[in-house]
């Protein structure tokens, strides 16, 4: 308690004292102002002034005016004055210095925020673009797979397949590939989860359908067949670019959670026969860790460019899934 109650003493009085000492230029000046109002209204003018003009020399001028003590006090006056005079001159010119060095010292502030905002925006594009080419490399090595899957099962520019992932209950198109130029295009991204092939699958786990008659044969019954087995109306059926008479769809699951759809499609019903479809579903599940791996990475790029999140992603990861897919296609 003894040693708070000294501190807290020093500090009152370290207080005291830097107040003082900021304005003890002002404190002279202004006994300067006292003493000269005291000298003015008590030296006797009048019998001062009379004896220095009857005295007969200017030396005994001086003597009479230095033998009043009322003379000490104004010089005392003087010289007080001239002390806090001289004292805020330099204290305004090392004020005015202050000043210049904050000014200058903000300017630099300023332009070191400044340079500091184009690196954070010069940051952020290389991120976007880090990003971008991220999100490019994981599709190229999803149609790297499905391409050489592809080949691997001898389709023709008569079949595709594509991959989806799942968002918010819609199926998302991640890459598609077929020889055929026109079967790989991509027109609508996004396909309820209700309906088709797609609605089946992801209820069961895999779909396989056969319609029995081509489009170019008949396109009512194609359109009739498909209204009864998928629930699409005419409309819907008419829109779409591949008329396909074979569909074969696994829901690709990432512990036990189903998270994405890969779909075979054909022109020909017949491209799955003599157990082929058991030898594509058992591969489709061996390469599972690898098909689940891209497809949660596609999914996050995605969410991330439409909310412009931070990624943890690294390109090192990016290409142990190209690598894992180069891999995983020629081992198959």
């Amino acid at each position: 308690m003894d040693k708070n109650e000294s501190a807290r003493k020093k500090g009152i009085f370290e207080r005291i004292g830097t107040r003082v000492d900021d304005s003890i230029y002002n404190i002279l000046n202004g006994l300067s102002s006292v003493i000269f109002g005291i000298t003015g209204l008590f030296i006797p003018t009048s019998d001062v002034l009379n004896n220095i003009k009857n005295s007969e020399s200017f030396i005994g001028s001086l003597a009479l005016i230095f033998s009043s003590y009322w003379i000490y006090l104004i010089l005392l006056g003087i010289l007080l004055l001239i002390v806090g005079s001289v004292g805020n001159s330099r204290e305004i010119s090392n004020l005015k210095g202050k000043i210049k060095k904050l000014s200058n010292d903000n300017n630099i502030l300023k332009k070191a925020e400044t340079n500091l905002k184009e690196k954070i925006d010069e940051a952020e594009q290389e991120l976007v673009e880090t990003k971008t080419t991220i999100r490019k490399l994981n599709l190229d090595s999803i149609e790297i797979w499905l391409k050489v899957y592809s080949k691997q099962l001898e389709l023709t520019n008569s079949d595709r397949v594509s991959l989806y992932y799942e968002d918010n209950k819609n199926l998302h198109i991640l890459s598609r590939y077929s020889i055929n130029p026109r079967l790989k295009e991509i027109h609508k991204q996004k396909f309820p989860l209700d309906k088709g092939v797609i609605s089946d699958a992801w209820q069961n786990g895999v779909c396989y359908k056969v319609i029995p008659v081509s489009y170019s044969d008949s396109p009512s019954q194609y359109i009739k067949h498909c209204e009864a087995i998928f629930g699409y109306d005419e409309d819907e059926i008419k829109s779409l670019t591949m008329k396909s008479q074979l569909y074969f769809a696994k829901a690709i699951t990432d512990a036990d959670d189903h998270i994405g759809i890969i779909i075979f499609e054909s022109y020909n019903p017949n491209l799955f026969d003599d157990g082929k479809k058991d030898e594509v579903k058992s591969f489709l599940e061996s390469s599972s860790s690898l098909l689940t791996n891209l497809i949660k990475a596609s999914k996050k790029f995605d969410q991330e460019m439409m909310n412009k999140t931070p990624s943890n992603a690294t390109m090192g990861d990016e290409e142990e899934l190209l690598k894992l897919a180069k891999k995983e296609a020629k081992n198959g």
